[in-house]
């Protein structure tokens, strides 16, 4: 009885380790792709094209080029995505070659449990940061800070020289089961599914029952 718990405690852990999303990608180009979408927003570095900031940007004034996010503060960018799906950012940065350098983005939080560490490809020219992320529709932000492990000298930020949006791809919707005789194998798989979903909820359940 022992293993035959185990075993269907193990196949709960895997089930749901299948359903967690991939995390986001991130790629570093010498130009922005062509490939990547429909542009839905695209904003400069300046108090003008950003929503909010928090804390001592520096450089970020409503006339600059650039901004470099330091300790202790944030850049926020608001858009609006129209449709589930799959969307791309494009960071545009300089990430000078006297030091490791990087950023750190996250989407609708500041929490640093959220942020994604990006590790730049340092140059004195322009590089892109190619992200993707899958969103539901609705508004949402799109924050910047200085990279995770930041000390401003073995680790430093980068400037910012703009950002952008683009819908890449709708996410796929659930088709409706089919009930003609041809389905009647995927659907009785589908009710299998089912029924081994709840065992494995009532096992859990007993499991901790008999713990307490």
């Amino acid at each position: 009885m022992k293993k035959f718990l185990t075993f269907i405690i193990t196949a709960a852990i895997l089930f749901t380790m299948a359903s967690v999303s991939v995390s986001a990608a991130v790629t570093y180009q010498e130009a922005v792709p062509t490939d990547i979408g429909t542009l839905i927003v695209k904003k400069g570095a300046t108090t003008k094209d950003i929503t909010e900031s928090n804390g001592s940007v520096i450089n970020l004034s409503e006339n600059g080029t650039s901004f470099c996010p330091k300790e202790n503060c944030w850049v926020r960018y608001e858009f609006k995505a129209d449709k589930d799906g799959t969307y791309t950012f494009i960071v545009d940065y300089i990430g000078r070659t006297n030091s490791n350098r990087g950023f750190d983005y996250a989407i609708d939080a500041t929490d640093t449990s959220k942020r994604v560490f990006c590790d730049i490809v340092e140059s004195a020219d322009h590089r892109y940061a190619v992200i993707t992320e899958e969103l539901t529709a609705g508004t949402h932000s799109f924050y910047l800070f200085c990279p995770t492990g930041f000390d401003d000298e073995t680790l430093k930020s980068c400037d910012i020289y703009g950002w952008s949006a683009y819908f890449t791809k709708e996410a796929v919707k659930a088709a409706a089961p089919d009930i003609t005789s041809d389905a009647a194998p995927d659907t009785a798989d589908t009710a299998v599914i089912a029924v081994v979903a709840l065992a494995i909820s009532a096992t859990a359940a007993i499991v901790i029952s008999k713990k307490h």
